[in-house]
């Protein structure tokens, strides 16, 4: 395993990806090298990646899925992973289920209970080195992890970049400030998607907390989410023969809305880790672009604004 810093190993990101994914079919390799990143228009404003579940580590009842918090890390590394396994054919990261993952995930990052909190805590190392592990454990071969940190600014823009790529990834920032003049990047989430219009610079994140969670809206202009690092899959090896999931992973209720071509376009209801922000909804994306062939998992997509609307 090599892990890539994108300080010094950033180059050919995009045909280090499109090699990884050599086993997925021909149209989804072409799509995610090509992505929107390449073609003749504008850069959306606006992108989100629909598909990443909102895995949570408690039961319907709320008891917990482990006998423990399983922490804010090792659940951010299985959304991930079990977008990889949807959209790219790695069924055996989700195995053998969300609370046998959870827990491998917890032992591999020497996931730690905070004292007297509901809380666990995940160190950045620990992270990066238990997240190889776990892979490495089901899909044994060559894997390249990319890390970038850095100025919230610069986060956001490598962040931007490998969304347009296709490529959800986890941040690790500031939860709300907690520490002040201490800051410790205490969260890890899953960037879906981001927004810079109107000179925004916020990131859509996957929160961790289960349905609803989907979509949280982290604005990287605010100094307090710093310090703040994104992690993603460079390369993963050949999955060999994929097979169908056999995991019950949970499902996300979006509201795709119909536009005058019959296309399907993403409504979507955000909201804020802002303990003030009330939930808003942006208008329906201009183009959604199928992660998979037609009739496969229609629930991965890629959804792309190109205006400055008057949305909130």
């Amino acid at each position: 395993m090599r892990r890539a810093h994108v300080r010094t190993h950033a180059k050919n990101h995009v045909a280090a990806v499109a090699r990884s994914l050599r086993v997925v079919p021909v149209a989804l390799s072409v799509l995610l090298v090509i992505g929107f990143a390449t073609e003749a228009v504008p850069s959306p404003s606006r992108m989100i990646i629909t598909g990443v579940p909102p895995i949570t580590d408690r039961r319907s009842s709320g008891e917990y899925l482990l006998d423990r918090p399983a922490g804010c890390g090792p659940i951010a590394a299985y959304m991930l992973l079990a977008f990889y396994a949807r959209a790219h054919g790695y069924s055996r990261l989700v195995e053998p289920g969300i609370a046998g993952g959870l827990a491998q995930l917890y032992r591999d990052m020497w996931t730690t209970q905070i004292p007297f909190s509901p809380l666990a805590a995940t160190l950045p190392l620990l992270f990066s080195e238990g997240l190889e592990a776990y892979i490495e454990d089901r899909h044994p071969g060559e894997l390249d992890l990319g890390i970038a940190d850095g100025t919230p600014d610069a986060v956001f823009e490598r962040s931007a970049r490998l969304i347009r790529d296709g490529i959800p990834h986890v941040l690790l920032f500031d939860w709300l400030d907690q520490y002040g003049i201490l800051p410790i990047p205490n969260h890890y989430a899953v960037v879906v998607g981001y927004r810079a219009d109107g000179g925004r610079k916020e990131l859509i994140v996957n929160a961790g907390w289960g349905p609803g969670s989907e979509f949280q809206i982290v604005d990287m202009a605010d100094p307090g989410v710093a310090p703040a690092s994104i992690l993603w899959i460079q390369r993963l090896p050949d999955p060999g023969d994929p097979h169908p999931i056999r995991v019950e992973l949970p499902t996300s209720s979006l509201a795709w809305i119909e536009d005058e071509r019959g296309a399907a376009q993403l409504e979507p209801t955000l909201t804020s880790y802002a303990p003030d922000c009330h939930p808003m909804t942006w208008r329906p994306s201009d183009k959604t672009t199928p992660l998979l062939p037609d009739g496969v998992d229609s629930g991965l997509r890629m959804c792309a604004w190109y205006d400055a609307s008057e949305d909130p």
